[in-house]
Protein backbone atom coordinates (compact mmCIF):
# COMPACT_ATOMS: atom_id res chain seq x y z
CA UNK A 1 0.00 0.00 0.00
CA UNK A 2 2.80 2.24 0.45
CA UNK A 3 4.26 1.67 -2.43
CA UNK A 4 1.52 2.06 -4.40
CA UNK A 5 1.33 5.62 -2.47
CA UNK A 6 4.66 6.29 -3.34
CA UNK A 7 4.26 5.49 -7.14
CA UNK A 8 1.23 8.14 -7.88
CA UNK A 9 3.31 10.68 -5.66
CA UNK A 10 5.28 11.08 -8.51
CA UNK A 11 5.51 14.85 -9.77
CA UNK A 12 3.73 14.48 -13.28
CA UNK A 13 3.94 18.15 -15.38
CA UNK A 14 0.43 18.06 -16.89
CA UNK A 15 -0.03 19.79 -19.81
CA UNK A 16 -3.37 20.69 -21.91
CA UNK A 17 -2.52 20.21 -26.26
CA UNK A 18 -5.50 22.49 -28.04
CA UNK A 19 -5.27 21.23 -31.62
CA UNK A 20 -6.98 23.69 -34.18
CA UNK A 21 -7.54 21.79 -37.74
CA UNK A 22 -10.56 21.99 -40.69
CA UNK A 23 -13.33 20.38 -39.24
CA UNK A 24 -13.81 17.65 -42.27
CA UNK A 25 -9.82 16.32 -40.17
CA UNK A 26 -12.13 15.28 -37.13
CA UNK A 27 -11.54 11.31 -38.16
CA UNK A 28 -7.88 11.41 -38.81
CA UNK A 29 -7.45 13.54 -35.63
CA UNK A 30 -9.40 11.66 -33.46
CA UNK A 31 -7.52 8.42 -34.61
CA UNK A 32 -4.15 9.67 -33.90
CA UNK A 33 -5.37 11.18 -30.73
CA UNK A 34 -6.76 7.15 -29.48
CA UNK A 35 -3.48 5.28 -31.59
CA UNK A 36 -1.14 7.39 -29.04
CA UNK A 37 -3.40 6.38 -25.89
CA UNK A 38 -4.54 10.10 -25.05
CA UNK A 39 -7.44 9.24 -22.53
CA UNK A 40 -8.63 12.74 -22.23
CA UNK A 41 -9.37 14.67 -25.34
CA UNK A 42 -12.59 16.44 -26.24
CA UNK A 43 -13.60 18.06 -29.70
CA UNK A 44 -15.63 21.08 -30.62
CA UNK A 45 -17.17 22.74 -33.54
CA UNK A 46 -15.47 26.50 -34.02
CA UNK A 47 -17.66 28.84 -36.37
CA UNK A 48 -15.75 30.96 -37.79
CA UNK A 49 -17.74 34.28 -39.76
CA UNK A 50 -14.77 35.67 -40.90
CA UNK A 51 -14.88 37.10 -44.63
CA UNK A 52 -12.46 35.16 -47.71
CA UNK A 53 -10.26 38.49 -46.84
CA UNK A 54 -9.97 37.77 -43.42
CA UNK A 55 -9.12 33.61 -43.76
CA UNK A 56 -6.11 34.61 -46.19
CA UNK A 57 -4.58 36.95 -43.85
CA UNK A 58 -4.68 33.82 -41.09
CA UNK A 59 -3.80 31.37 -43.17
CA UNK A 60 -6.52 29.22 -43.35
CA UNK A 61 -7.90 26.52 -45.73
CA UNK A 62 -11.67 26.94 -44.22
CA UNK A 63 -14.16 28.76 -42.11
CA UNK A 64 -15.12 25.55 -40.63
CA UNK A 65 -13.00 24.49 -37.48
CA UNK A 66 -13.01 22.22 -34.84
CA UNK A 67 -10.50 22.62 -31.66
CA UNK A 68 -9.26 19.01 -30.05
CA UNK A 69 -8.85 19.85 -26.35
CA UNK A 70 -6.55 17.48 -24.37
CA UNK A 71 -5.04 16.99 -21.10
CA UNK A 72 -1.69 14.63 -20.84
CA UNK A 73 1.67 14.79 -19.46
CA UNK A 74 4.43 16.81 -20.36
CA UNK A 75 6.52 13.52 -21.52
CA UNK A 76 3.41 12.31 -23.67
CA UNK A 77 2.74 15.26 -25.56
CA UNK A 78 6.50 15.78 -26.44
CA UNK A 79 6.19 12.17 -28.25
CA UNK A 80 2.63 14.04 -29.65
CA UNK A 81 3.52 16.56 -31.13
CA UNK A 82 5.86 15.33 -34.10
CA UNK A 83 3.28 12.83 -34.72
CA UNK A 84 0.52 15.50 -35.27
CA UNK A 85 2.66 17.37 -37.57
CA UNK A 86 3.28 14.66 -40.08
CA UNK A 87 -0.43 13.17 -39.65
CA UNK A 88 -2.44 16.00 -39.31
CA UNK A 89 -0.44 17.64 -41.95
CA UNK A 90 0.35 20.70 -39.63
CA UNK A 91 3.72 20.96 -41.98
CA UNK A 92 1.43 22.57 -44.41
CA UNK A 93 0.27 25.93 -44.31
CA UNK A 94 -3.61 26.69 -43.22
CA UNK A 95 -4.30 22.72 -42.24
CA UNK A 96 -3.90 23.81 -38.47
CA UNK A 97 -2.15 24.38 -35.43
CA UNK A 98 -1.46 22.58 -32.20
CA UNK A 99 -0.24 24.39 -28.87
CA UNK A 100 0.41 23.32 -25.13
CA UNK A 101 -0.67 25.63 -22.03
CA UNK A 102 0.83 24.25 -18.46
CA UNK A 103 -1.88 23.18 -15.65
CA UNK A 104 -1.23 24.71 -12.53
CA UNK A 105 -3.79 21.70 -11.48
CA UNK A 106 -5.93 18.62 -11.89
CA UNK A 107 -7.87 16.17 -10.09
CA UNK A 108 -5.78 13.35 -8.64
CA UNK A 109 -8.03 10.67 -10.24
CA UNK A 110 -6.71 12.51 -13.69
CA UNK A 111 -3.24 11.92 -12.70
CA UNK A 112 -3.32 7.96 -10.96
CA UNK A 113 -5.08 7.03 -14.56
CA UNK A 114 -2.04 8.62 -16.36
CA UNK A 115 0.60 7.66 -13.77
CA UNK A 116 -0.34 3.85 -14.40
CA UNK A 117 0.87 4.84 -18.01
CA UNK A 118 4.31 5.74 -17.01
CA UNK A 119 7.09 3.58 -16.09
CA UNK A 120 9.92 5.00 -14.19
CA UNK A 121 11.94 5.45 -17.29
CA UNK A 122 9.25 7.71 -18.67
CA UNK A 123 9.11 9.75 -15.42
CA UNK A 124 12.96 10.07 -15.03
CA UNK A 125 12.89 11.16 -18.40
CA UNK A 126 9.73 13.45 -18.28
CA UNK A 127 11.82 15.18 -14.90
CA UNK A 128 14.73 15.74 -16.46
CA UNK A 129 13.48 16.99 -20.21
CA UNK A 130 14.38 20.32 -21.92
CA UNK A 131 12.57 22.69 -22.55
CA UNK A 132 11.36 22.78 -26.49
CA UNK A 133 12.68 25.91 -28.53
CA UNK A 134 9.34 27.19 -28.53
CA UNK A 135 8.86 26.94 -24.88
CA UNK A 136 7.99 30.85 -23.59
CA UNK A 137 8.45 32.15 -26.81
CA UNK A 138 4.26 32.24 -27.37
CA UNK A 139 1.26 33.64 -25.97
CA UNK A 140 -2.25 32.84 -26.77
CA UNK A 141 -4.48 35.83 -26.72
CA UNK A 142 -8.38 35.86 -26.37
CA UNK A 143 -10.81 38.39 -27.51
CA UNK A 144 -14.53 37.94 -26.00
CA UNK A 145 -16.40 40.33 -28.26
CA UNK A 146 -20.46 40.61 -29.45
CA UNK A 147 -21.06 38.77 -32.01
CA UNK A 148 -20.68 39.75 -35.50
CA UNK A 149 -17.28 41.70 -34.51
CA UNK A 150 -14.92 39.28 -35.16
CA UNK A 151 -13.56 40.59 -37.91
CA UNK A 152 -12.54 44.14 -36.46
CA UNK A 153 -10.83 42.29 -33.85
CA UNK A 154 -8.93 40.11 -36.52
CA UNK A 155 -8.44 43.18 -38.69
CA UNK A 156 -6.58 44.85 -35.86
CA UNK A 157 -4.51 41.75 -35.01
CA UNK A 158 -2.71 42.28 -38.33
CA UNK A 159 -2.24 45.77 -38.08
CA UNK A 160 0.41 44.64 -34.95
CA UNK A 161 1.85 41.75 -36.65
CA UNK A 162 -0.70 38.68 -35.97
CA UNK A 163 -0.78 36.22 -38.47
CA UNK A 164 -3.28 33.41 -37.15
CA UNK A 165 -6.28 32.43 -35.57
CA UNK A 166 -9.80 31.20 -35.08
CA UNK A 167 -13.10 31.81 -33.74
CA UNK A 168 -15.04 30.66 -31.53
CA UNK A 169 -18.93 30.88 -30.51
CA UNK A 170 -20.11 31.27 -27.09
CA UNK A 171 -22.91 32.45 -24.96
CA UNK A 172 -22.80 34.09 -21.60
CA UNK A 173 -24.52 32.21 -18.77
CA UNK A 174 -25.63 34.50 -15.68
CA UNK A 175 -28.57 36.27 -13.86
CA UNK A 176 -31.04 38.64 -15.64
CA UNK A 177 -30.09 41.81 -13.70
CA UNK A 178 -26.36 40.90 -14.70
CA UNK A 179 -26.58 42.19 -18.31
CA UNK A 180 -25.31 45.57 -17.34
CA UNK A 181 -22.12 46.17 -15.65
CA UNK A 182 -20.87 49.41 -14.42
CA UNK A 183 -23.29 50.75 -17.25
CA UNK A 184 -22.54 48.64 -19.84
CA UNK A 185 -24.54 46.81 -21.93
CA UNK A 186 -23.60 43.02 -21.66
CA UNK A 187 -24.95 40.68 -24.70
CA UNK A 188 -25.90 36.94 -24.60
CA UNK A 189 -24.01 36.36 -28.14
CA UNK A 190 -20.63 36.25 -27.89
CA UNK A 191 -17.72 35.58 -30.31
CA UNK A 192 -13.98 34.33 -29.24
CA UNK A 193 -11.29 34.87 -30.92
CA UNK A 194 -8.49 33.03 -30.44
CA UNK A 195 -4.53 34.26 -31.79
CA UNK A 196 -1.38 32.27 -31.37
CA UNK A 197 1.19 34.41 -31.36
CA UNK A 198 4.89 35.47 -31.08
CA UNK A 199 5.34 36.66 -27.26
CA UNK A 200 7.31 39.99 -28.99
CA UNK A 201 4.19 41.43 -30.28
CA UNK A 202 1.67 40.10 -27.44
CA UNK A 203 1.31 43.71 -26.08
CA UNK A 204 0.88 45.53 -29.31
CA UNK A 205 -1.82 42.89 -30.93
CA UNK A 206 -3.72 43.08 -27.20
CA UNK A 207 -3.43 47.27 -27.19
CA UNK A 208 -4.82 47.08 -30.37
CA UNK A 209 -7.47 45.07 -29.91
CA UNK A 210 -8.23 46.37 -26.60
CA UNK A 211 -8.15 50.08 -28.57
CA UNK A 212 -10.86 49.08 -31.87
CA UNK A 213 -13.03 46.78 -29.78
CA UNK A 214 -12.87 47.50 -25.75
CA UNK A 215 -15.20 47.11 -23.27
CA UNK A 216 -17.42 50.74 -24.34
CA UNK A 217 -17.07 50.06 -27.91
CA UNK A 218 -19.90 48.65 -30.13
CA UNK A 219 -17.62 45.24 -29.69
CA UNK A 220 -18.09 45.87 -25.83
CA UNK A 221 -14.70 43.44 -26.10
CA UNK A 222 -11.85 41.99 -23.34
CA UNK A 223 -8.87 40.97 -24.18
CA UNK A 224 -6.30 38.71 -22.04
CA UNK A 225 -3.87 36.01 -22.97
CA UNK A 226 -1.97 33.18 -21.54
CA UNK A 227 1.01 31.22 -21.88
CA UNK A 228 2.05 28.52 -24.40
CA UNK A 229 5.16 26.19 -24.02
CA UNK A 230 4.89 24.27 -27.39
CA UNK A 231 3.72 25.30 -30.89
CA UNK A 232 3.37 23.16 -34.06
CA UNK A 233 2.08 24.97 -37.75
CA UNK A 234 3.03 27.96 -37.07
CA UNK A 235 5.37 29.99 -39.08
CA UNK A 236 6.07 33.26 -37.59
Amino acid sequence: MLEESHKTSRKIRMQLLAIIFDRGSIKNVSEILRGNHVHFHFVCMAEGTASSEILNVLGLSSVDKAVAICVESESVICKLMPVLTEKAGLKKAGHGIAFTIPLSGISNSVVQILDTRLDESDAEKENKEEPMSTAANYDLILSVVNKGYCDEVVSAAKISGATGGTVLLARKIGLNEDTKFLGISIQDEKEIVAILCARTVKQEIMKSISHACGLRSPAGGWVFSLPVDKVAGLNI
